[in-house]
């Protein structure tokens, strides 16, 4: 999977995490992600002798990708295949797609190889927005009120410090701080209007205020927990919003400081609001930046019960096959099972995550064979078959699931559902 970390074509988020759902499914897979945009990473055009990111032009890319299509293809062994790659290569590069699972750049241009990304080193963390405009490793017991709000003047990288924005920024780091993969602004925000949306940008600022963008996101405010359809957003009801961040790899370096910017503006021709309104955001309080870091000393987050839920399609005709990917956080091991309507068929044989299949209640639950781990998270897959004697048409109801921890509890976000199209339609 070869990707560039500023491409705002086609965004970091449709790679990532489908390079891990890949890996669960066990099909064999190397990342390759650097901090190029939309080119090849042999492309010319990312080549700047004045741009100390540089490395990210590969000119040895070619035989980097035609080393792995020999094996891959061919079945060549990785070991025996000299004769694609030149005596002399650009050490500074990769150039050994079978020296490691990962290749990846981090914004201050260094490569590095890991097993996985985020990197095993990379441990979950927050920050907390101050009401103060500062980003803090403690909650803070205060809330407060900020508005941001469309400024026609305002840059598409709006700086820390603008007008019609929130601004949040740490001290200067005591050492350097990386992390790497989907970072996710969780805050609480009260709409004034029904059509709204919330963009995130997140810099390393330098002492004289020089700022060096690492990432961004924006989310419809009708979608603020990463849901499949649109929820409906009534103007002065508070919403819990859940805003990933493009997925990035990042260095904050000694003296640096971390800063986080809210607005309504937009990039990279993502659609915003046609009509947007002002939008209040709640600081204080749990409101902050989750990150996958490493380096700098930071506070490990409070695990809480949580998950999410694809179905694999949005409507399905009778016999056909629905791909169910539950995936659950949570702060205590625990056996997890799923629910699915009684008429639809889970086979144990043919599902390595599935331990058995019951009928109760008048449903189906599903036991997985793995135990959810405490302060991690866990991916479950499966396949259902929607029922062959499906005559009507309407929805199917699936999950929450449940995790049994001192009794059954609800996995919140795991619950959905599938559209059957019946015979009779």
């Amino acid at each position: 999977m070869v990707h560039g970390l500023v491409d705002w074509n086609v965004d970091p988020s449709q790679v990532y995490p489908w390079t891990k759902s890949l890996r669960a499914a066990g099909i064999k897979t190397h990342v390759y992600f650097g901090q190029f945009d939309h080119r090849y990473p042999d492309d010319g055009r990312i080549k700047n002798d004045d741009d100390e990111l540089t490395a990210a032009f590969n000119p040895d890319w070619a035989d980097f990708l035609l080393k792995w299509f020999e094996s891959e293809l061919k079945g060549r062994d990785p070991a025996a295949i000299d004769d694609v790659i030149p005596d002399e290569t650009d050490d500074s590069t990769p150039t050994d797609p079978f020296a490691a699972r990962v290749n990846a750049q981090s914004s201050d241009g260094n490569w590095y190889t890991a097993d996985e990304w985020p990197p095993e080193e990379a441990e979950p963390t927050k920050l907390y927005f101050g009401t103060d405009g500062d980003l803090r490793t403690e909650p803070s017991e205060e809330t407060g009120q900020e508005t941001v709000y469309v400024d026609p003047t305002q840059s598409y990288n709006p700086q820390p410090g603008c007008d019609a924005c929130v601004t949040v920024e740490s001290e200067p780091f005591d050492e350097d701080l990386r992390f790497a993969g989907e970072p996710v602004v969780e805050v609480a925000v009260t709409p004034t209007g029904p059509t709204n949306h919330l963009t995130a940008h997140v810099y390393a600022v330098d002492e004289n205020g020089d700022t060096d963008r690492l990432g961004w996101g924006q989310v419809d405010l009708r979608y603020a927990q990463d849901r499949d359809d649109a929820g409906t957003v009534v103007p002065g009801e508070e919403l819990d919003v859940r805003l990933p961040v493009e997925p990035l790899d990042a260095a904050v370096e000694t003296g640096q400081r971390l800063a986080v910017v809210l607005s309504q503006g937009t990039a990279a021709g993502r659609v915003e609001s046609p009509t947007p309104t002002p939008v209040e955001v709640e600081t204080g309080g749990d409101n902050g930046l989750v990150l996958r870091a490493w380096g700098a000393d930071l506070p490990s987050p409070e695990t809480v019960l949580a998950g999410t839920r694809s179905t694999g399609a949005s409507a399905y005709t009778a016999g056909q096959t629905s791909r169910q990917l539950v995936e659950v956080s949570t702060p205590e091991t625990g056996a997890v099972e799923d629910v699915v309507p009684a008429s639809w068929m889970v086979s144990v044989e043919d599902n390595p995550d599935v331990t058995e299949v019951r009928e109760e209640d008048g449903v189906k639950r599903v036991v997985f064979a793995e135990k959810a781990a405490a302060g991690e998270t866990t991916i479950y897959e499966y396949f259902a078959e929607v029922p062959t004697s499906a005559d009507g048409t309407g929805y199917y109801q699936f999950g929450p699931a449940e995790i049994l921890l001192e009794e059954r509890t609800e996995v919140p976000g795991t619950g959905g559902e599938a559209f059957v199209v019946g015979a009779e339609t």
